[in-house]
């Protein structure tokens, strides 16, 4: 929309930032029809559309990010007065943000640490909206034990290196510090073949991280993420969904079925959440 056909001039509402919203502001397009902002007032927010945005972050749907990002530069021209006249805007921008934020760049892998880990690759054809593509992509493409708890194991703290003796001591502590060595670099380029590249990096000599540039799909993370936003929502009913899909994300205790030292403390806190 260029500048000329805008709904609503700026500088109109600079000069009376106090106006009326029943006050409609109009302006004219290109083919002269009157456009009004007060016309289409009041604005509401329908549960689908909500379930929608938040869905949105686990299963994302390139057709629909382009519709809801279209939606949100359309918002972002209001005048912020406007905004604040209507509860629905600022849920509408906070659903957008929700829907949008962390779509930037699809996921190529996704880890599942809630109750019985998995992981699952992500790809195009993944993302197709034919329902049976749709549907296989749900389904874990790889279940290992010593994979899935290595990706959690560094998803936890992502920005924190590793050094061989911590790997070992924390995934491995029965075995010996030879055979702890092998069964992590075994893991490790097990987890680069499926996703065919590197997942933990060598940043020096005996030591590791997570690759920063891989985009990796956490259900803690996303879990962590809604219970924060939910706590932050102005509105009660907004607040509400956020927190029913992060329910729906707890599918079991952390790595219910591991019962090393390093995964209580993680266990315990995301319980009580």
């Amino acid at each position: 929309m260029s500048d000329s056909s805008r709904i609503f001039d700026p500088e109109r509402v600079a000069r009376n930032p106090n106006a009326e919203l029943n006050d409609p502001i109009t302006e004219s397009d290109t083919n002269g029809n009157q456009l009004s902002l007060g016309s289409a007032l009041p604005l509401e927010i329908s549960e689908e559309f909500a379930d929608l945005c938040v869905q949105m972050r686990t299963t994302p749907r390139p057709d629909v990010l382009i519709a809801l990002r279209q939606l949100q530069r359309v918002l972002h021209v209001l005048p912020f007065s406007v905004i604040l006249e209507d509860s629905t805007f600022l849920n509408l921008h906070s659903l957008l943000e929700i829907a949008v934020d962390t779509q930037t760049v699809p996921p190529r892998l996704r880890s599942f640490a809630f109750g019985v880990a998995y992981l699952q690759s992500v790809d195009a054809p993944s993302l197709s909206t034919d329902a049976a593509s749709s549907e296989r992509s749900k389904k874990p493409e790889r279940f290992s034990e010593a994979q899935s708890e290595l990706l959690a194991y560094f998803l936890v703290e992502p920005r924190r290196p590793r050094t061989n003796e911590q790997i070992a001591e924390a995934l491995w502590p029965a075995k010996d510090s030879v055979r702890a060595q092998q069964a992590f670099h075994t893991a490790r380029h097990r987890l680069h073949d499926f996703v065919g590249e590197e997942v933990i990096l060598i940043v020096k000599r005996g030591q590791y991280l997570l690759n920063p540039n891989l985009p990796i799909w956490f259900d803690v993370a996303e879990f962590e993420t809604l219970c924060t936003r939910a706590q932050s929502a102005l509105n009660p009913q907004l607040s509400i969904k956020l927190l029913e899909h992060a329910a729906d994300l707890y599918r079991g205790d952390f790595l219910e079925k591991n019962y090393k030292d390093w995964t209580a403390p993680i266990r315990a806190r995301l319980r009580m959440k």
